[in-house]
C-alpha cells in the first residue's frame, strides 16, 4: 500500500442508484406535475409557483423527518419500504388526479387558491416521501467516520445529477413521445425497481403486483382517467398539453382547442365555415383595412386565422410566428389548415423572431397567450418597439387581449399605457358579445403612427375612452406583473 494513498469511502453502488432514481423522479413529478394541473387551472406562473413551492415544502420537512427516522432505523430494509410507500402514493395519486381536479375545479376557488389546493391533495404526500430518502442514504453511507463528509456529498451530488438527468429528459424527450400519464407511471415504476435494489424479501410480491399493474396502466393509461367530454385528441407537446374536443352547439358541432379549462384557445364549426369567435372574425377585417403588404401573425393557435386570410387574400403573405411546432400539425390534421405557397410558419418564440426580423409589415396581428395571460415579453415596451420596427408606415397593430375592461389598474390599462410609449395613436374596443359585463373578457386593441380607421369591423362594440391611466404602470423587461395585472 502506498503511504499517503487516499482511501475512498466504500458506499455501494446500489444505494448511489437509489439517490440517483430518487433526484430524477423529484423533477420529473415536479415538472409534470404542471401539465397536470394545466387543463384545470391554467399554466400561469402563479400555477408553476404553486407547485414549486410546496413541493419544496414538503421535501424540507420530508428531508427533516427521514434523517430523523434514519437514526431510529439505519437499515436498507426500511428505505426499500419507505420507496414502496412513495411508489403507491404516486400510482394512487396518478388514479384520483382527474376526479380530485374535476372536484376542486367544480368549487371555483380561483387560479390561485386552485392550484395551491390541487398540488397539496396530489403532490404533496409524494414528495414528502421522496423527501425522506435523501437523509436516509446519507445515514447509510456512513460507516467510515473519517470519510463521512466525502460519503455524504457523494450521496447528494448523486441526487443532483438524477434531478438533472430527469429535468433534461422530461423537457426533450419525455413531453414530446409519453403521455403525462405514463410518466407519472413510469415514475412509479423506477421506484419500485429502486425499492427491489434494496430489499425483497418480505415485500416482493407488492412490489411485483405493483410492476403487473403499472405495465397493464401504461398499455391502457386512460383506463382511470376523468374523460373529457368529446374528447377528440389530447396529447403533450414540448410547451403545453394539448387538447382538442367537439362541443354540440346551437350552430352545429364546434371543435375547439385548448391548453387549460379556463377558455377555448381557437375553434372551427366542423359542418361550417363560418367562424365562431368573434376576434378572429375582427382580425379579419382589420386585415381588409391593410389590404396593401404582408401581414405577421403572432400566435397560430389552431391556425383559424390563417386559414381564413388563405381563403380570401390568396396570394398575400403572411408569416405566422407558432413557438409550437406540434400545433401546425394539430392545424392540419383536426381544423383544416393547409400551409399555401404565400404562407410561411416559423417555430420559433414571437420576441426574438420580433428583435431579429427586419421585414416590414403592413399588419401585425398579436394573440398569444400561456393559458388566459400574454407572454409577457411580447406585453413591454421594449417588445411594441420590436414590434413597430416591422411595421411599415403607416401599418396596424392589432392585439388581442384579455382583461377587465373598467379597472385602471387592469392588465387592460397598463398595456395602453405601454402602447402610448410607442405609437401615437391607440384605441381599446369591447366586443359587441360582452359590452354587458366588467369581467376578464377579449379585448380589441389597436395601434398606428398614422391615424386609425373609424369602421373596424361590425363585431366591434363601443371604444373604451374612460381608461384611467394615472396608476397604469408602464409595462417593461425589467418591471411586468402581467398575471396580477390580470386578477384586478
Amino acid at each position: 500500500m502506498i503511504a499517503g494513498k487516499k482511501r475512498l469511502p466504500q458506499i455501494p453502488y446500489r444505494l448511489i442508484t437509489v439517490a440517483l432514481i430518487n433526484g430524477a423522479v423529484i423533477m420529473i413529478v415536479e415538472l409534470t406535475g404542471s401539465r397536470i394541473v394545466a387543463p384545470y387551472f391554467g399554466s400561469s406562473l402563479y400555477v408553476w409557483t404553486a407547485i414549486i413551492g410546496s413541493i419544496l415544502v414538503a421535501l424540507s420537512v420530508g428531508y427533516w423527518y427521514g434523517g430523523r427516522l434514519s437514526d431510529r432505523f439505519p437499515s436498507e430494509r426500511v428505505l426499500a419500504r419507505i420507496l414502496l410507500v412513495a411508489a403507491i402514493v404516486l400510482l394512487v395519486t396518478r388514479l384520483v388526479q382527474d376526479v380530485v381536479l374535476t372536484v376542486l375545479a367544480s368549487l371555483n376557488p380561483g387560479v390561485l387558491l386552485g392550484s395551491i389546493l390541487a398540488t397539496i391533495v396530489l403532490f404533496i404526500p409524494t414528495t414528502f416521501t421522496l423527501g425522506m430518502v435523501s437523509p436516509f442514504v446519507a445515514k447509510l453511507t456512513m460507516r467510515d467516520q473519517k470519510h463521512a463528509g466525502e460519503g455524504v456529498g457523494l450521496v447528494f451530488s448523486a441526487g443532483t445529477i438524477g434531478s438533472i438527468v430527469g429535468t433534461f429528459l422530461t423537457g426533450y424527450v419525455l413531453f414530446q413521445y409519453i403521455g403525462s400519464a405514463r410518466i407519472i407511471l413510469l415514475c412509479v415504476a423506477a421506484l419500485l425497481l429502486a425499492s427491489m435494489l434494496l430489499y425483497r424479501k418480505k415485500i416482493l410480491l407488492v412490489q411485483v403486483a405493483l410492476l403487473i399493474i403499472v405495465g397493464v396502466l401504461v398499455l391502457q393509461e386512460r383506463a382511470f382517467g376523468h374523460p373529457i367530454r368529446g374528447l377528440v385528441l389530447d396529447i403533450d407537446s414540448a410547451y403545453s398539453r394539448l387538447i382538442v374536443s367537439d362541443r354540440d352547439v346551437e350552430k352545429g358541432t364546434l371543435r375547439v382547442l385548448q391548453t387549460d379549462a379556463l377558455g377555448a384557445q381557437s375553434g372551427v364549426y366542423v359542418d361550417s365555415t363560418e367562424l365562431p369567435f368573434d376576434y378572429t372574425r375582427a382580425f379579419l377585417d382589420a386585415a381588409a383595412i391593410a389590404a396593401d403588404g404582408p401581414i405577421l401573425l403572432i400566435g397560430g393557435g389552431a391556425f383559424t386565422v390563417p386559414r381564413e386570410l388563405a381563403h380570401q387574400y390568396p396570394g398575400r403573405n403572411v408569416d405566422i410566428v407558432e413557438i409550437d411546432p406540434v400545433l401546425s400539425q394539430v392545424a392540419r390534421d383536426y381544423f383544416g389548415y393547409t400551409v399555401p405557397s404565400s404562407h410561411q410558419v416559423l417555430h420559433e418564440d414571437a420576441r426574438t423572431f420580433i428583435n431579429q426580423s427586419d421585414r416590414q409589415y403592413s399588419l401585425i396581428l398579436s394573440d398569444a397567450f400561456q393559458s388566459l395571460s400574454p407572454p409577457f415579453q411580447l406585453t413591454t415596451r421594449e417588445a411594441i418597439a420590436a414590434k413597430k420596427k416591422n411595421l411599415r408606415p403607416g401599418g396596424l397593430l392589432v392585439m388581442n387581449t384579455i382583461s377587465r375592461p373598467d379597472s385602471d389598474k387592469s392588465f387592460l390599462a397598463a398595456q395602453y399605457a405601454t402602447l402610448l410609449q410607442e405609437f401615437r395613436y391607440v384605441k381599446a374596443y369591447r366586443y359587441v358579445a360582452s359590452e354587458n359585463t366588467s369581467e376578464n373578457q377579449n379585448i380589441f386593441v389597436i395601434a398606428s403612427d398614422q391615424g386609425i380607421p373609424e369602421k373596424i369591423s361590425p363585431e366591434l362594440g363601443a371604444e373604451l375612452t374612460q381608461l384611467n391611466l394615472s396608476a397604469a404602470p408602464v409595462l417593461t423587461d425589467d418591471f411586468a406583473p402581467v398575471e396580477s395585472l390580470l386578477n384586478n
